[in-house]
């Protein structure tokens, strides 16, 4: 497998683990909105984009939060964009947004 068709992969697995959270979060707020709950206030995130191919649709961006990074990730095919979004653990926040050689070098 090349390691663009690998990239792509990953990034239809994190573009499906967020669409389900998206629905999920839908859900919760609509069934608070149904009960009269008081909507919480959202703390603002600040992505800043690692990767973007244009002319396939793909952008991922990442954002830093407290043990690591919530990575976000979108592909655009014909009518129907999806998304994703995971969490990679980095206590120390020193991953720099570049991928990791394979090769071990």
């Amino acid at each position: 497998m090349s390691k663009q068709t690998a990239l792509l992969c990953t990034a239809i697995v994190a573009l499906v683990a967020c669409l389900a959270s998206v629905l999920a979060t839908r859900t919760v707020m609509a069934q608070e909105q149904a009960e009269g709950t008081p909507r919480r206030t959202t703390p603002k995130m600040r992505f800043e984009r690692i990767l973007s191919y244009n002319a396939n649709g793909v952008d991922i961006q990442r954002s830093m939060v407290p043990g690591g990074w919530i990575v976000s990730g979108t592909l655009r095919s014909g009518d129907s964009p999806a998304y994703g979004m995971t969490f990679v653990p980095d206590p120390q926040h020193t991953w720099d947004g570049s991928s990791v050689d394979q090769d071990g070098g």
